[in-house]
């Protein structure tokens, strides 16, 4: 597939976004590790990538990671939605379905509402067994019946638009393809901001559990 650009640079040209002043991330990620450490005090919470190495920037999201003792790591898990809850009002929170079965390890997406998109949190859970290692147990092939294709999507406009902004058109250009193939659309637009509207009005009919995010994205690329 591809998105028949003139050119790449122009293809990723997108209005810039309104964004809160960056200290509202910063508490945030603060406030995540202080909730997950008052959860379990034995445990070790921080963060990771670019907020961790500083090199992040307006669009980075939050990396952190969670070790908890092996006998903890189910109770983590069971109840770290009502954990981060008690941060910010919890707008989506999925587990990655490919660790759903591990038992030492789980990938979790959130995000937290009224924040921006481009600031979810990945945070990863591992029993201390694992010693932080992602393929500690078999992944599963398969996913389950309440993963919302739709969101995954959605998520890769969002990424697609960081990319634009980080002057990055051809990883652009492969994340919105990517999205298209996931919900087997055809794509017809010749530009990021067309291609992600063509996303956004796909998900609005199809799937309501999106509305919300889907709006969110419009804002972005619509200012």
């Amino acid at each position: 597939m591809n998105l028949h650009a003139a050119s790449l640079p122009a293809f990723c040209l997108l209005p810039e976004p309104q964004l809160p002043d960056l200290s509202v991330r910063t508490t945030i990620a603060c406030q995540i590790l202080d909730g997950l450490r008052e959860n379990i005090p034995s445990s070790t919470a921080c963060l990771r990538g670019s907020l961790a190495n500083g090199t992040s920037d307006a669009y980075s999201d939050i990396d952190v990671l969670w070790e908890v003792d092996d006998a903890q790591f189910p109770s983590a898990v069971r109840n770290i939605h009502d954990c981060l809850s008690k941060i910010h009002v919890i707008q989506s929170l999925r587990i990655d379905p490919e660790f759903r079965n591990s038992p030492r390890h789980r990938l979790i997406f959130l995000r937290f509402e009224d924040l921006p998109p481009f600031w979810r949190v990945d945070l990863e859970i591992f029993a201390r067994s694992a010693l932080r290692n992602p393929d500690c147990d078999p992944r599963a092939s398969d996913l389950p019946s309440d993963w919302s294709l739709t969101e995954s999507a959605l998520a890769n406009a969002v990424a697609a638009i960081k990319a634009c902004k980080r002057g990055k058109p051809k990883q652009a250009q492969k994340l919105l393809e990517g999205a298209f193939v996931r919900l087997n659309l055809q794509l017809t637009a010749v530009g990021a901001q067309e291609a992600i509207m063509q996303l956004l009005n796909h998900a609005k009919k199809t799937d309501s559990r999106c509305t919300t995010l889907a709006s969110e994205i419009e804002r972005l690329i619509s200012l």
